[in-house]
């Protein structure tokens, strides 16, 4: 690094560099988001690969964005190095929980290797950190990091786009530059590039090369890994080096001819040369389009799309739109508790991270809403695609032709719709016109919440699809629905899954028979039953503490002394609080087949229940011990709570283990049944 770039670095304030981040984001930006959500995928998948935590080193660390996102994560043993003590300051001030000491994992020195001289990490990783880089610094730079991996690690590079050659392309930040990874700075190493999934970046994945031939492969958007051509990089690299010469035409206004006069007159020869190999890769592009159909087919399948959209509006009546709070912490709430919406989400994360394996289900996916939170979190258990879409936003034509391409991409068949809305129902007609018809529906309500206008109205569609014969069949978790339904309907009743936890992913307290915890994670309306949970739970002498998530629920200390109420968590966190209970109160007057149940069972929590009417496993040893007959007595699920809490350990995880794999493979064959596979 220059003496301008390190004089700049060490004088710059983390805190301020934060601030101008922070702005961005609220003004819209983000690329931050989206770099942190690639980032912590990848780094679950190199987790799950290798059977343990991944040791991972955030090099160029600064205030900690990167460290407030992965210090807490189970699946990552997080490291920070940075040679900039003023823009560390910020972290090692106020570390995230879980990188407490700070100072033992987020080091300030002149070099990562003098920072961390004994260890070696799985992962090591930038973030725009090497484009305030000379190409020589950079390289450098790239030689400690290679020097500081464990045997089969690599390093994950979130840097400029591709480009053909070394440029620097302005004095933003005393210095910036875009670098040629792929033929310059890391031409000795095998390489994956990941090409249009994070705007305005590139994911470059380096390994040391293993055979005498490097291996380098591209992964554009969401199409298949290729080898990547000279071709290729030259013209995915001609956006991005457009952009650079265009900053450097404007920089000719501001400096002197005679000082850059020679580097221009290299660049222009370079870019002419660039030009004419893509003018020539044009020619053959164009040549192979000539012999293709596929633009008329594009066409014609935009204006059946647009066609079917016309249609369902002409159906639907108006979206439900939830009011705007007018209370600013009600609104900062609901921002932290939600990630901002997206029109849909393939394969994300949460959705994926606790599903069970099941070859059979390979050409199957599910089809659900952001924003029905338990049924999100049914569906994330089970095997299987999956898609999440908005429930109160239609989506664009454009996004059901990308949802097309992936179903296509991995040969899915067969459509499962998770509830019913105005959104869900444009999806499957334009799905269907385009030849998947193998579509099944499952509705997880009940007609007693048909009290609520969005509730009727889109259960009545759902009836009525089925009906119509727009869906193969249609299943209602809560069952005795046939008669309305007609042939369709699935008598036999679908049960959700336990989610899967890894071997050692959740530790789990060892139970204790007095001073029990109790959690109480619903939020509070007459469905959830909260003030009788609570109360109950307060009756039992074995129960010392009772811990309430939700904030609009109160009762004054006379009357509930025991209670104690925490935040929101997110569902990870959420999942790792349950561990820790003794009880996991959820006895609910109007339920199909609640996750918080099969959630608490999967990380060895027991959870008291009121009556579901399931027709199997109800004569379960586990089921007759933590079921309520009366919801709505206080006192019998008081009786229930001591009846559990007084059950002996072994005996208790005994019934605990017994339960989830019967109901797991009684939940894999409905499926299977249903889905007719």
């Amino acid at each position: 690094m220059t003496s301008i770039n390190q004089d700049y670095w060490q004088s710059q304030s983390g805190a301020e560099y934060r601030q101008q981040q922070q702005w961005r984001s609220a003004e819209g930006n983000q690329n931050y988001r989206d770099q942190e959500a690639w980032i912590v995928a990848h780094l679950q998948r190199a987790s799950e690969r290798l059977g343990r935590p991944v040791k991972v080193l955030d090099f160029g660390c600064g205030f900690g964005r990167m460290a407030h996102v992965l210090a807490q994560r189970p699946f990552v043993v997080y490291h920070g190095y940075d040679f900039s003590a003023p823009m560390v300051q910020p972290l090692l001030d106020a570390p995230p929980a879980g990188l407490e000491p700070a100072g033992e994992r987020v080091r300030v020195a002149k070099s990562a290797p003098q920072a961390f001289p004994d260890l070696r990490f799985d992962v090591v990783f930038t973030v725009s950190v090497l484009i305030h880089n000379s190409r020589e610094d950079a390289s450098r730079l790239l030689g400690d990091m290679i020097s500081m991996l464990a045997p089969e690690g690599h390093l994950l590079l979130v840097e400029n786009q591709l480009v053909p050659f070394d440029v620097k392309e302005n004095n933003w930040h005393a210095g910036c530059w875009v670098h040629d990874y792929v033929g310059d700075l890391a031409r000795d190493f095998d390489m994956e590039i990941f090409h249009g999934q994070i705007p305005d970046h590139d994911v470059y994945i380096v390994r040391p090369a293993h055979g005498a031939q490097r291996s380098v492969l591209l992964i554009d958007g969401a199409a298949a890994p290729r080898p990547l051509t000279e071709d290729d990089r030259l013209r995915l690299g001609m956006p991005r080096l457009q952009i650079v010469l265009k900053g450097l035409e404007g920089e000719l206004e501001q400096r002197g001819l005679a000082q850059i006069e020679g580097r221009v007159h290299d660049l222009a020869e370079e870019n002419a040369a660039l030009s004419r190999k893509v003018e020539a890769l044009q020619r053959t592009v164009e040549e192979q389009q000539r012999s293709m159909e596929s633009l008329r087919s594009v066409q014609e399948l935009r204006k059946r799309l647009h066609q079917t959209m016309a249609q369902v509006h002409a159906e639907s009546q108006p979206i439900h739109v939830v009011p705007e709070a007018s209370d600013d912490s009600t609104k900062l709430s609901l921002a932290q508790a939600f990630s901002p919406e997206r029109t849909f989400e393939w394969q994300a994360t949460r959705d994926t991270m606790y599903a069970n394996a099941d070859e059979r289900f390979g050409t199957v996916c599910h089809i659900f809403h952001h924003d029905w939170v338990g049924m999100r979190s049914a569906v994330g258990a089970l095997p299987g695609w999956k898609l999440s879409i908005s429930s109160a936003n239609v989506m664009p034509v454009r996004d059901i032709e990308v949802i097309i391409g992936l179903l296509q991409h991995h040969r899915i068949t067969k459509l499962v719709m998770h509830g019913i809305s105005d959104s869900m129902y444009a999806l499957s007609r334009s799905l269907t016109k385009v030849g998947y018809d193998q579509q099944y529906l499952v509705w997880h309500g009940t007609t007693t919440q048909w009290v609520w206008d969005d509730e009727r109205r889109f259960a009545q569609r759902a009836i009525q699809m089925a009906r119509e014969g727009k869906v193969r069949r249609f299943s209602a978790i809560r069952r005795g629905l046939g008669p309305i339904v007609g042939e369709r309907n699935f008598a036999p009743q679908l049960v959700n899954m336990p989610p899967r936890f890894a071997d050692g992913a959740v530790a789990h307290r060892v139970h204790r028979g007095n001073a029990c915890s109790a959690l109480a994670p619903s939020w509070n309306d007459l469905r959830k039953n909260l003030a009788t949970n609570v109360l109950a739970a307060q009756t039992v002498d074995r129960v010392s503490d009772i811990y309430v998530v939700a904030k609009n629920f109160d009762l004054p200390k006379w009357l509930a002394p025991k209670v104690c109420k925490v935040p929101y968590r997110d569902h990870t966190s959420m999942l790792e609080m349950m561990a820790t209970m003794d009880i996991v109160l959820n006895v609910t007057t109007i339920d199909c087949h609640p996750m918080v149940d099969l959630e608490a069972m999967s990380v060895g929590t027991p959870c008291v229940r009121g009556p579901l009417f399931l027709d199997g496993l109800e004569d379960h040893a586990y089921v007759r011990a933590t079921s309520v007959d009366n919801p709505m007595s206080v006192e019998g699920v008081g009786r229930c709570i001591d009846r559990v809490l007084g059950i002996e350990a072994l005996e208790l995880q005994g019934m605990v283990n017994d339960y989830k794999r019967a109901l797991l493979e009684l939940s894999r064959e409905r499926y299977a049944e249903f889905l007719e596979i």
